[in-house]
């Protein structure tokens, strides 16, 4: 997002990257706060990322030279659901897990990621 050449990587022979473990950039939900490795320039953009394959096409439009793929994070779905809250999802917090994990699926994310030491997902 800083720098779509991407030079250090290329340079060395990485041409593809997968990203998505525990926390993605979008979607970003009405009462949830921008991640703080978003960079500056990117945030008033990000404020309108509701969906996941918004993240991904911002991406596209500044240009990025590896091949992308991403999963969604499974702390960014249960923070969109369930704020901080740890435990269990109440039946409602599921059924909204679920659509939002349709929809960013349906936007090309390969599934969810969790990264269990990580709030929410512990």
């Amino acid at each position: 997002m800083k720098d779509g050449r991407c030079l250090s990587k290329i340079t060395q022979g990485i041409t593809s990257e997968i990203m998505g473990e525990a926390w993605t950039p979008a979607p970003v939900g009405a009462d949830s706060a921008l991640a703080s490795g978003i960079p500056e320039d990117w945030k008033d953009r990000a404020r309108s990322w509701h969906r996941f394959g918004s993240w991904l096409d911002a991406m596209v439009e500044a240009g990025v030279s590896p091949n992308l793929g991403s999963f969604l994070g499974g702390g960014t779905l249960r923070s969109l659901a369930m704020g901080m809250r740890m435990g269990e999802p109440t039946p409602d917090e599921m059924k909204e897990m679920h659509r939002i994990m349709g929809e960013s699926m349906e936007d090309g994310a390969f599934g969810p990621s969790y990264a269990l030491i990580y709030p929410p997902d512990t």
